[in-house]
């Protein structure tokens, strides 16, 4: 038990002898004060008043039962100072001397005043008694920062009535409320209270739509008959403060708490030992969490916090309480109260009030419960045994027909001996059906046993076999494997036959090798574009300018044209293997695939020609994706020119966008991507479907129905390679004859779209800056630096990067731009980019290349925005280029430069 030391009400005697009585019970206590171990706390709670006061007794609970929880070895020392019977300045230097010699050889730990009492005599004597003894106070009524001014390691909890959400309260529960009347007597503390409730209802605008009205008496009769004069419909009846009736004798709880339950008017009061004696309830102001509070700041001050730190807790802490006989009354539901309200009085249950009654009967039925027990053991006894039985035989059938795989127990001539019921539906039986057939005839239709039967194999040498069985009839595959079944002596009687269908797995396999057939052709079409974009930059330059010599009328012209004609197509047909091997580097921006659909309508109905119908739908969600808008174009256009060569007699086109969450079923069956938000876009035709057995091959490269010279087989692989490349996936679904749908997934992207401004044709101009070219190519190289001189500028030639570096060390401030191939012998474009920022950040950079690796040589393009032309490009191109490189700003060049992704913008 904790140390504590208490005395009665000395209201009897003297001074003296209260101060005798005091030291004798001090010395009584000498074996528990002195002596503590190293580590023990010891705890002062100085009380204002005597026991017996409810508010403070709860207050003393609240301390001791939450400090005694978190702190089972702490010492609690009460001390009751009896003010409210004698006046505190004849009682303070009694205690002075009392408290000096009771605790002067005692390390006080912690001290914890209640009421205003306590605390002024800590405020008067702390540094005499108990210097830089940190202090929490509770109860303190009108408390003013003045009143601990100038003091250090003081917090506490103010007493101070909640009466706002008291009123509040009760018109919520009361909405019909128009009479609101405070019963007060004529003392002070009542007439402070009721100017209280006053300015609270001023505050909340009640006075301005309720009837407020005082009945301040002593008279019991009289309040009596006042009370009447309301209808218990429409008033609740608040307590200000009604302590003393007539004569100014003290009035019992039951007389000053009980007036509203004979009028029938709802009554709230703001203290919680008043519940149960006639108010409904509301947000009592309770001594026991008063208590709690300040025993739990002073718990926070022993773990080592400082009473600064904690603020003083200027609102008392209620408690939501009400009396279930008053809420009856009122009609109020206990739904329509606060959360974690506390409902006193209910009714007792049952079992309360008919306790021995219940006893009774319980202790008569377990009598006759074991008179029936010794009765009966024989019988469960036997039948115990039995139930075993049929339960694990139970378990076990339904064990056996839960499993999804096939299984059956087979004699030695194949005939099912036991099937569960994966393998009777298989069959299209019911289990008992299955028994006495042909094992076989599940798989095969037939009764001839194939020679790669498990169970022939498992019957001729007693071993495990299987085999993987391909069903015509459903295309399903199976993976069928034949255990031995030994009897009691060894022998073998059949085998455990189990069927598993792994058709799924197969297809995953399918599609897992389709995909790396795909990648090694996306390799092999993107190595041999590389070099084949120098091959067809020389032709298709040099061809430029033999066609501006030649005169118009030659024959010669119409021969160059020819020429042009055919790298034209032979530049289409690289860019279409370089999008199907994901290796096109992307100009990427916020887009819109319905406004690209719009865009692109008329032109698709030249395309597909006036037999064809062609229906355009958006969805309700807007489908934005990041994406480049010339690949986005071209998927649309090759899906549109497959559906119109797949319909030669006319039918109908849909195209369709929208927005969709795609799942991990979906995602397990399209490898590559994760689940998400998805926009997708959609074409459907009505022509002649695809066929099942070439399905898995329309992606690829070359591949097509169509006869010699109809087309390339290029149309779907690029579509292909552009969706994988902005890392989303296809979806086709066909019926033969009936038509074909193709649905491509993009993520779906966050932003407003950019809008489509097209370019201009304008002839570009050239210069007279200082280039520096580098070009490991040698013929590429002799072409850029003609058509660079007869525009007008002046050209420095590099045949790979350690000599471009050379060159621009010794004629680095007259050079103006580097035209840098990205891959080169020796040093990349990468590295002398990064040298020529050191050197001189100013000199504009523009980078070609006809072939992206994806991230070796292309992702610091793609992150720091650098520009870039795609060979083969064009002489205007490369010219209109290189004019919007140099006339650029540096500040304008990086806003265009860099979408909102990041990303680089490409040309050619």
């Amino acid at each position: 038990m904790p140390f504590t030391t208490r005395y009665r009400s000395c209201a009897e005697t003297s001074p003296r002898s209260r101060i005798l009585l005091s030291v004798l019970v001090f010395l009584a206590a000498m074996p528990f004060t002195h002596g503590q171990g190293p580590g023990d706390e010891t705890i002062l709670i100085l009380n204002s008043y005597h026991r017996g006061k409810t508010f403070q007794d709860n207050i003393m609970n609240g301390i001791e039962a939450t400090l005694l929880e978190a702190r089972p070895e702490v010492r609690l020392c009460f001390e009751y100072m009896d003010t409210n019977v004698h006046k505190p300045e004849t009682m303070f230097p009694d205690l002075e001397r009392l408290y000096a010699l009771k605790y002067g050889n005692t390390r006080i730990d912690l001290i914890i005043a209640s009421d205003n009492s306590a605390l002024d005599f800590l405020l008067a004597h702390r540094d005499e008694l108990f210097q830089a003894v940190p202090i929490v106070f509770c109860g303190i009524n009108g408390f003013k920062d003045s009143m601990i001014a100038g003091q250090k390691g003081i917090t506490g909890v103010v007493e101070l009535l909640d009466q706002k959400s008291m009123i509040e309260l009760g018109l919520r529960l009361h909405p019909d409320t128009r009479n609101i009347v405070t019963l007060s007597d004529r003392t002070k503390t009542a007439t402070l209270m009721r100017e209280g409730l006053h300015q609270d209802f001023r505050d909340l605008g009640v006075d301005k739509k309720i009837q407020i009205v005082d009945i301040v008496s002593e008279n019991i009769d009289e309040i009596k008959r006042r009370l009447r004069e309301f209808s218990k419909d429409d008033t609740i009846l608040i307590h200000a403060s009604f302590t003393r009736g007539e004569n100014g004798r003290p009035l019992s709880v039951e007389t000053r708490w009980g007036l509203n339950r004979e009028s029938g008017i709802p009554c709230y009061s703001p203290y919680s030992y008043s519940i149960g004696f006639g108010p409904v309830g509301g947000h009592v102001m309770d001594g026991f969490l008063h208590g709690e509070t300040a025993a739990r700041m002073g718990l926070q001050i022993l773990d080592g916090a400082s009473p600064e730190s904690i603020p003083i807790v200027r609102v008392t802490p209620t408690l939501p309480k009400f009396d279930h006989e008053a809420m009856a009354a009122a009609g109020i539901r206990k739904r329509d109260l606060p959360p974690d309200s506390v409902v006193v009085n209910r009714p007792r249950s049952f079992y309360a009030r008919h306790k021995a009654f219940v006893w009774s009967v319980g202790a008569g039925n377990v009598l006759l419960v074991l008179v029936l027990s010794v009765l009966t053991v024989n019988i469960l006894r036997r039948r115990r045994a039995e139930r075993l039985m049929a339960k694990g035989k139970e378990e076990w059938e339904r064990t056996f027909d839960s499993v999804p795989d096939l299984i059956a127990i087979l004699d030695p001539d194949r005939r099912i001996l036991r099937a569960n019921r994966a393998m009777a539906n298989r069959m299209k039986q019911s289990p008992s059906q299955c028994l006495g057939g042909i094992c076989c005839q599940a798989f095969h239709s037939g009764l001839i046993d194939p020679e790669i039967c498990p169970h022939r194999q498992v019957m001729a040498d007693g071993r495990e076999h299987g085999a993987e069985i391909h069903d015509d009839e459903t295309g399903a595959y199976f993976l069928v494997t034949a255990s031995p079944l030994h009897d009691a002596e060894g022998r073998l009687i059949g085998s455990v036959h189990v069927g598993r269908d792994i058709t799924e797995r197969r297809n995953l396999e399918e599609q897992l090798r389709q995909a790396h057939k795909m990648e090694a052709i996306g390799q092999l079409a993107g190595g041999v574009a590389h070099d084949f974009n120098n091959l067809l930059q020389v032709i298709q330059g040099y061809g430029e300018l033999a066609l501006e010599e030649s005169p118009e009328d030659t024959p010669v012209r119409e021969e160059l044209e020819e020429v042009m004609k055919a790298t034209r197509r032979a530049t289409s047909l690289v860019r279409q293997l370089l999008a199907f091997s994901r290796r096109q580097v992307l100009e990427l921006n916020i887009l819109d695939l319905s406004e690209i659909v719009g865009t692109l309508t008329a032109m698709i109905h030249r395309i597909i020609g006036e037999h064809i119908t062609l229906r355009v739908r958006s969805g309700l969600r807007t489908a934005v994706v990041q994406a480049d808008r010339g690949q986005m174009e071209q998927v649309l256009i090759n899906l549109c020119v497959n559906a119109r060569d797949a319909m030669p007699d006319g039918g109908e086109i849909v195209i369709s966008t929208d927005t969709v969450e795609l799942g991990g079923e979906f995602c397990r069956d399209h490898p590559g991507i994760e689940p998400g938000r998805y926009a997708v876009l959609s074409v459907a035709d009505t022509g002649c479907g695809i066929d099942p057995t070439i399905r898995n091959r329309i992606f690829e490269p070359f591949f097509t129905t169509k006869s010699t010279g109809r087309g390339t087989g290029l149309g779907l692989s690029t579509v292909y390679g552009i969706v994988r490349q902005h890392e989303g996936t296809m979806d086709v679904h066909s019926v033969v004859g009936a038509g074909t749908e193709f649905r491509v997934y993009f993520p779906a992207a966050e932003g407003r779209a950019k809008p489509h401004e097209p370019g201009t044709d304008s002839r570009p101009v050239g210069g007279t800056e200082t280039i520096l070219v580098a070009e490991d190519d040698e013929t590429v190289r002799g072409l850029v630096e003609r058509i660079l001189t007869q525009a007008g500028y002046k050209v420095l030639c590099a045949g790979d990067g350690e000599e471009a570096l050379r060159m621009f060390d010794t004629s680095g401030e007259e050079i103006d731009l580097a035209l840098l191939d990205i891959v080169m012998p020796n040093l990349s474009g990468k590295a002398v980019l990064d040298h020529i920022r050191n050197v001189r950040p100013e000199t504009r950079i523009l980078f070609a290349s006809g072939y992206s690796t994806d991230t070796v040589h292309t992702d610091f393009l793609l992150n720091e925005g650098m520009r870039l032309v795609q060979k083969p490009y064009q002489r205007d191109t490369l010219l209109k280029r290189i004019r919007e490189t140099l006339d650029a700003s540096v500040e304008t060049r990086m806003k265009e430069d860099k979408d909102e992704g990041g990303r680089m913008k490409a040309e050619g």
